[in-house]
């Protein structure tokens, strides 16, 4: 069976997949400053070499913890960010052993949304370091200082490139535990590239521990108060879903320039555990999508059961909706399994999601879409509404499909058919239609959010 326009179906899957804080401790931004020493920060008078190999040019970051200095590779000649922990400063002996380990952790990430690792050692005088790539940029707080807020599209933009990153360290079994704007760097573009800033998470709370010997690693919870989930601040066990909350938090102060919770510790503890938080768009000047407000909302919610299952499922829902706002995302690539027929949908361990192009109501007819899957079927915005899958161009190659809708819909089950059609040069090429129910928070069915994937050549 012709499909009309089926020169429009990609070869391949490309997924684009001043307010008061009160933070208890202020990290340590791995970024450019004047070229002065940070007040209260002493180098060694003795050398400014370290490691024999990095040779120290000024202060950057100073902190509770470690201080952070621009330093310069000897023989590459290029510049890093060197972090380190003074040796006399903490009464823990076991301290630069738990840095060290930490730093070998981290240096074995490697994700375009975290800032890279590349060295690590002690020495004489600096005690315990660890070496970085050295950004240019700033910071989201220092960002958000000058703006006050962000736009909704520069938010989701943002959001979804720490949920990538939160993603891709929960699948290293991994648990950040300390989102907040301090921790987010927007690195600047490549001198003459017109961009958005990219985000790097910077800041990996170096002082909680990690446990080895059992191929997991498990971090202590520590946090900043204002971005902690309820269950965190109450000192329960770290869990990815407390990711998922600060991922929440984060994009709600973006979007409304405060976040949602103010208060003594005490305070912020009772608020969370029995409040919900007041609804971004209370706090903005002109509407809020709902289906942004909603995928807040979710992630911030008190109970941990009732967030996003997994923070896939959040880099899910900021690229649909992203795509329902017509907001380009950079993409990524995500694997999906192969599937045929009608019945549960099956995918890998790590929450891999194909790209999501539509939505259908509980009457089959299409309330939202991507551009790409609209010029697929040859159905106009406008009229989308009027249309089911049925009555567009997919009706050709699946006469059925409103019925197989209608019972996925009867059911809440969700639909997967393996279609087949033939190209222009004659080739016959295949794609999987796969839509999935969503439900609210009451567990009831709300719509449906369809995928459309070409499948490899057999």
């Amino acid at each position: 069976m012709d499909l009309p326009g089926a020169d429009l179906l990609p070869e391949r899957l490309e997924l684009p997949v001043g307010r008061a804080r009160g933070t208890p401790f202020q990290p340590l931004p791995i970024a450019p400053r004047p070229d002065t020493t940070s007040p209260g920060t002493q180098l060694p008078s003795r050398t400014r070499l370290v490691g024999n190999r990095y040779r120290i040019m000024h202060a950057i970051g100073a902190g509770a913890t470690a201080d952070v200095y621009k330093a310069v590779h000897l023989y590459l000649g290029k510049t890093f960010a060197l972090k380190a922990v003074h040796r006399g400063r903490f009464d823990d002996p076991d301290r630069e052993e738990t840095f060290l380990r930490e730093a070998r952790v981290l240096s074995q990430l490697a994700h375009p949304n975290i800032i890279q690792v590349t060295d690590f050692g002690t020495d004489k005088v600096f005690g315990a370091y660890l070496v970085a790539e050295y950004l240019r940029g700033e910071t989201l707080e220092a960002r958000m200082d000058r703006t006050r807020r962000l736009s909704v599209a520069f938010s989701l933009h943002l959001s979804l490139q720490l949920a990538e990153a939160l993603r891709y360290m929960h699948d290293q079994q991994l648990i950040h535990c300390d989102v907040k704007p301090q921790n987010l760097f927007l690195c600047d573009p490549p001198r003459g590239v017109r961009q958005r800033p990219s985000a790097k998470l910077i800041d990996f709370g170096l002082s909680h521990s990690i446990a080895h010997g059992t191929g997991r690693s498990t971090l202590g919870v520590g946090g900043t108060p204002l971005y902690a989930a309820p269950e965190q601040l109450a000192g329960r066990p770290p869990h990815p879903s407390m990711d998922i909350y600060g991922v929440g938090v984060l994009l709600y102060e973006m979007i409304t320039g405060t976040p949602p919770y103010s208060g003594s510790l005490r305070e912020l503890l009772h608020l969370k555990a029995s409040s919900e938080p007041p609804p971004p768009s209370s706090r903005m000047d002109k509407p809020l999508d709902e289906r942004v407000e909603a995928l807040i909302v979710r992630a911030m919610n008190a109970d941990p059961a009732r967030r996003h299952a997994h923070m896939a499922e959040v880099v899910f829902e900021l690229r649909t909706v992203m795509d329902m706002l017509d907001i380009p995302h950079a993409s990524s690539r995500l694997g999906y399994a192969r599937t045929k027929g009608r019945g549960r949908r099956h995918h890998s361990s790590r929450m891999d999601l194909p790209y999501p192009a539509f939505k259908l109501g509980l009457d089959g007819r299409i309330i939202a879409a991507s551009c790409e899957f609209l010029r697929l079927v040859d159905v106009e915005r406008h009229q989308m509404q009027t249309h089911t899958l049925g009555s567009s161009r997919l009706g050709n190659v699946a006469p059925t499909i409103d019925d197989e809708v209608r019972r996925a819909i009867g059911d809440g089950t969700d639909l997967q058919w393996t279609l087949s059609y033939r190209a222009d040069d004659d080739s016959t090429a295949s794609f999987l239609l796969w839509i999935v129910p969503a439900l609210d928070r009451n567990r009831s069915l709300k719509y449906f959010a369809g995928v459309i994937v070409p499948l490899p050549s057999p």
